[in-house]
């Protein structure tokens, strides 16, 4: 049975979609009767239909398909039964609108009645009297409120300049400050804002607030110098701040500053961060308890300047080392020769952004998603242990993988441009010589 004895036997409408589809057929086979018989069907089915949309859409259809076997008489006669029943749909979809505005019409009037009837029952005021009165206890209000800020504002600032002097007043009389170097010479003197603050950050955990004055002393040419008293404060801060360098005192208000290092280096969050703790016992005790806390280093208080400076600059040396090491494991990830990043985080990392390679459309944002960090805080995390950003490690991750590949010469370079996630060939030219400084490669055949 044909296709079309089908549809007549069954007594199944022509739609606009299967008429297209059984013309392309017949137009495919050159099938010109069983079209003619096909069309017929169609306008046949077209007269037959109540509803006017299925009608347009069918008549649409046909018009089409007569174009196709260009037959125009035909076209014109069906452009006109088209056109008129466009113009039954829109008198339709008119009629059906006008009637819902109507029928909107007489349940907003229906509402408003009820709203009157009901308002008739209370006290009421007139709006513009209302609203008068509001606007003058609002500005009473806010007169009242600029006032009493202004003078909070002028009383709170000469408390913390007395409380400041008094401080200073204190730390000078029980410190003898000394300073003769300049802190951390492993940041460099441009590591400013534009505000000509330091970029670094350096959170002092003391309670005491003239050791933490004179601490703050010795790092504010360098740092910007954050501080915080209790255990609790100083988890918040480490964990919000992620600074370049903590110094924790050992004795916080009773409790103990060991446990507070502890935590600090077992999350994955700030374990990268160096840390300094001042104990008060000296020898083999005080080396155990940093050790019991995971600190980097540690001191004796009272606590010596010029010590604090080269220990804090051989601790941004040993940063600066721990780059280079990552630079070296970076050129071979890719390799026969690949080892295993010590620093779990980082392997972490490392995977994350290895399983998208190919993924042009990966991002510092969705690194950040898999880290389950923020975007700032991963950028300054990163930065820590590998001196590159985001952004910057998954760039040279694909250089790294497209120069193993070509030196395989396992692809051409401009497929090896796609399974490294770069969108053109020609921004993956540029970006090879760059990084590599010679494009060699890129030309072997």
């Amino acid at each position: 049975m044909s296709l079309m004895g089908y549809l007549e036997t069954r007594r199944i409408p022509c739609s606009a979609e299967a008429l297209q589809v059984m013309n392309a057929v017949f137009w495919e086979n050159k099938d010109r009767e069983s079209a003619g018989k096909l069309f017929a069907k169609a306008e046949s089915d077209a007269r037959r239909l109540t509803d006017p949309a299925l009608q347009v859409q069918l008549y649409a259809s046909l018009e089409k398909c007569f174009a196709v076997w260009g037959r125009e008489d035909d076209r014109e006669r069906i452009r006109s039964a088209h056109d008129e029943a466009l113009r039954a749909w829109q008198s339709r979809e008119q009629a059906l609108s006008e009637r819902a505005l109507v029928q909107a019409r007489d349940s907003l009037a229906l509402l408003l009645s009820a709203v009157r009837e009901s308002n008739s029952r209370y006290w009421w005021v007139d709006p513009n009297t209302f609203l008068g009165l509001g606007a003058a206890v609002l500005g009473l209000f806010v007169l009242l409120a600029l006032a009493w800020a202004r003078s909070h504002r002028r009383w709170k600032h000469r408390w913390v300049r007395r409380e400041q002097e008094i401080d200073l007043e204190k730390a000078a009389a029980g410190l003898a400050l000394s300073r003769t170097e300049p802190l951390a010479a492993g940041l460099p003197d441009s590591a400013r804002h534009a505000s000509g603050q330091p970029e670094h950050i350096a959170l002092l955990i003391e309670p005491n607030r003239p050791i933490s004055l004179y601490l703050k002393s010795l790092l504010s040419d360098r740092f910007r110098v954050e501080t915080a008293a209790t255990p609790n404060e100083a988890l918040l801060r480490a964990g919000d701040l992620l600074p370049d360098l903590i110094i924790c005192d050992a004795v916080l208000n009773g409790h103990t500053g060991i446990e507070v290092v502890r935590q600090i280096k077992l999350s994955d969050r700030t374990s990268h961060i160096p840390v300094i703790l001042l104990v008060e016992n000296h020898g083999a005790e005080a080396q155990l308890d940093a050790r019991r806390a995971g600190a980097d280093t540690w001191f004796v208080r009272p606590l010596p300047d010029d010590e604090l400076h080269q220990q804090v600059e051989q601790l941004f040396q040993t940063r600066k080392q721990q780059h280079r090491l990552f630079d070296r494991h970076l050129h071979l990830y890719f390799t026969e020769w690949r080892t295993t990043v010590p620093d779990a985080f980082l392997q972490r990392v490392l995977e994350c952004v290895e399983a998208n390679l190919s993924n042009p459309d990966y991002l510092p944002e969705d690194l950040s998603r898999q880290i389950q960090l923020t975007r700032p805080h991963l950028v300054r995390k990163l930065t820590a242990l590998t001196g590159r950003d985001p952004q910057q490690l998954i760039r040279e991750m694909r250089l790294e993988k497209a120069k193993v590949l070509l030196e395989k010469r396992a692809a051409p370079p401009q497929v090896v441009a796609e399974l490294v996630g770069f969108s053109s060939p020609g921004s993956f030219t540029k970006a090879f010589r760059e990084y590599f400084g010679d494009d060699a490669l890129l030309l072997k055949k």
